[in-house]
């Protein structure tokens, strides 16, 4: 069955945007869901490398990372599952219209937690000790207010805000033509994952 691919077109370069739905199944996001709530998650840092520290007025969120070659068998099945849907959509979806795009290799995921009150101030994500080229977000759950994801033109002027919908993946450049925010959430927890191609 064909998937629904949505394009978003919020400035002149937007096509380097595209948000899929239809990638991962309703029924396996609800289970992923469950697991999430049961977690243990940490403050998030922001900064690159050795540089990174927690601030809360930049990011105010919780972080937990897995690792494909964990020692857990959970952590490497959905690190796998995600890595392997994200990177079949990108060459499918993606790679067409930006052929000359090198889509590395990626070998964790990160889930994010954004609880009330939670947020990401405009940021990007491509850093000079993380050089990543591609990224991939991917919602768990809608059962939140608040907490739209929003993708802004280079000089912040313009932007197209994203409702977090249970599978709905962006995918849209790492560099910094390609600033984004996580809106806060007013009510609930909303969880994300989300994947850096090199």
């Amino acid at each position: 069955m064909e998937k629904e691919t949505v394009q978003v077109n919020p400035y002149e370069v937007g096509q380097y945007v595209k948000v899929i739905d239809g990638l991962f199944h309703k029924k396996t996001m609800e289970k992923f869901h469950r697991i999430c709530k049961e977690l243990d998650f940490e403050d998030a840092k922001v900064g690159g490398g050795n540089q990174s520290e927690v601030n809360k007025n930049i990011r105010n969120t919780k972080t937990l990372c897995w690792h494909r070659y964990s020692k857990k068998l959970t952590h490497v099945h959905w690190c796998n599952y995600f890595i392997n849907v994200t990177h079949e959509a990108i060459y499918k979806w993606y790679k067409p219209q930006a052929p000359e795009v090198v889509v590395g290799k990626t070998n964790y995921i990160n889930l994010l937690k954004y609880e009330e009150g939670g947020f990401y101030k405009p940021h990007v994500d491509h850093f000079d000790k993380i050089p990543r080229t591609i990224s991939v977000i991917t919602f768990i759950n809608n059962d939140f207010e608040g907490g739209y994801f929003e993708i802004f033109s280079p000089d912040l002027q313009m932007s197209q805000k994203i409702k977090p919908e249970p599978g709905r993946t962006v995918i849209f450049p790492s560099n910094f033509l390609y600033p984004h925010k996580a809106n806060e959430v007013t009510k609930g927890t909303r969880y994300a994952v989300v994947l850096w191609y090199l």
